[in-house]
């Protein structure tokens, strides 16, 4: 008569991306790319600001045939291969030794997360053309911009129970748009119409650095490091 009273009705689970309910499917597959792309955020940075701090920039230029876009290029190309290796890695641990779902592929996943380094790299050339010769008070920005993209990207509070302001103010962290991807992708194994906006907003900030294209070459020429 008590269970009949405390619960008359049995709830029964279905769920079907993560039927067994494991929560390290749901973290692992966010949280790891998340550290990626900060690292690869501030690594780009850092290798942009290494330019004024060691007093290179200008043969760095000179060198590139005065063009900007091959010089910071050429800088994170590096960079970018050795990032894009980690989320292969941690894309064929996860899903094929670890064996957690992926309804999409591993292949499209490492598309996602090479999308996603590219986004954080687009950022990081973004604040350093802001504050141009301040590599320091660069890097303090592209760090407080990573941890507040863990913050609200959505795997750890769901956005729509976030402030208004702060629903709109999640556009802005490319890891939002990987999260969205990935649960439609790998997890519900959506067609990719579902998420096409998320994957234009990471193409957006790939091309966001553009924007400061012209001050970098300002910088080049007459900006010395500023500590």
């Amino acid at each position: 008569r008590a269970m009949g009273i405390l619960q008359p009705i049995v709830i029964e689970k279905h769920a079907l991306g993560n039927p067994y309910l494991n929560y390290s499917v749901y973290l692992c597959n966010i949280i790891l790319p998340g550290i990626l792309f900060i690292l690869a955020m501030l690594c780009s940075c850092y290798v942009i600001g290494e330019m004024w701090k060691k007093n290179l920039q200008r043969q760095f230029y000179r060198e590139s045939g005065y063009s900007q876009t091959t010089t910071i290029a050429g800088k994170l190309l590096p960079i970018t291969l050795c990032y894009s290796f980690f989320i292969l890695v941690i894309d064929v641990y996860l899903y094929r030794i670890l064996e957690f779902p992926c309804q999409c592929g591993v292949f499209m996943m490492f598309i996602w997360g090479v999308l996603g380094i590219l986004a954080s790299q687009g950022l990081a050339i973004l604040v350093f053309g802001i504050f141009v010769g301040q590599m320091r008070f660069s890097l303090s920005v592209c760090s407080l911009w990573g941890i507040l993209g863990i913050s609200l990207s959505g795997f750890t509070f769901p956005v729509s129970a976030m402030h208004p302001v702060l629903q709109q103010l999640c556009w802005l962290f490319p890891l939002r748009h990987y999260y969205l991807i990935y649960v439609n992708q790998a997890l519900n194994g959506y067609s990719i119409a579902y998420v096409w906006t998320h994957v234009v907003a990471l193409l957006c900030f790939m091309l966001i650095p553009f924007i400061v294209m012209p001050r970098y070459r300002y910088a080049f020429l007459k900006v010395n490091y500023k500590p």
